[in-house]
């Protein structure tokens, strides 16, 4: 992390720190987070283990990532796909921009991704002039509001429903009801994907 972002994100942290109503809101995703878990252990017989089943796994494919990422790279190219190999994030960036580039891109689609968000992928498509669009809903109420996201599971936790209104009604300049429902549908129905699509 670089210094400006280090001091960016203490001083952002320090804020929220403070922040009763963003306490509340957090609070009130981790406790809709926990009613979700809970009911979703239900379809396992055996929770324990089913853990340690997953446990095995993943301990394999990491002691073994090299192999799994050949065999992957294989199966790929084999259905039709190209794979570009890249040593770090500058190297990423340039060959996912050279690809870009080469076909006249001007807008993407991006899905939910926290290895792009760590390049800061969105930023330099930017600088290129190319769109990017998130398909995930949390992550297209922060790709709005011009900030990251805020946790990496549920990236707008933090907004209230209230926020996300005056988002949407400042961002499109028209009235936007106040409820989940309404929202959902205005952003993925009623604009999103209609304006997508219906482009040049």
């Amino acid at each position: 992390m670089s210094s400006k972002a280090h001091s960016a994100f203490k001083q952002k942290s320090s804020q929220a720190a403070f922040d009763v109503e963003v306490h509340s809101r957090v609070n009130t995703s981790i406790d809709n987070y926990e009613v979700a878990h809970e009911k979703g252990k239900e379809q396992f017989a055996n929770l324990p283990l089913a853990r340690e089943r997953a446990a095995a796994t993943r301990r394999k494919v990491v002691e073994n990532m090299e192999k799994y990422l050949l065999e992957f790279e294989a199966n790929f190219k084999r259905n039709g796909g190209k794979l570009i190999w890249a040593n770090d994030g500058a190297e990423a960036i340039s060959e996912i921009l050279a690809v870009l580039k080469k076909h006249g891109v001007k807008s993407v689609v991006k899905s939910k991704s926290m290895v792009s968000e760590e390049i800061h992928l969105n930023e330099h498509l930017a600088k290129n002039n190319i769109e990017s669009i998130e398909t995930d809903l949390g992550e297209y109420i922060q790709q709005l509001a011009g900030e990251p996201p805020y946790h990496i599971v549920t990236p707008a936790m933090h907004k209230s429903t209230e926020d996300i209104q005056n988002l949407l009604q400042k961002k499109w300049n028209e009235p936007v009801e106040a409820d989940e429902q309404s929202i959902a549908t205005k952003l993925f129905i009623g604009r999103y994907w209609r304006d997508f699509y219906h482009r040049e």
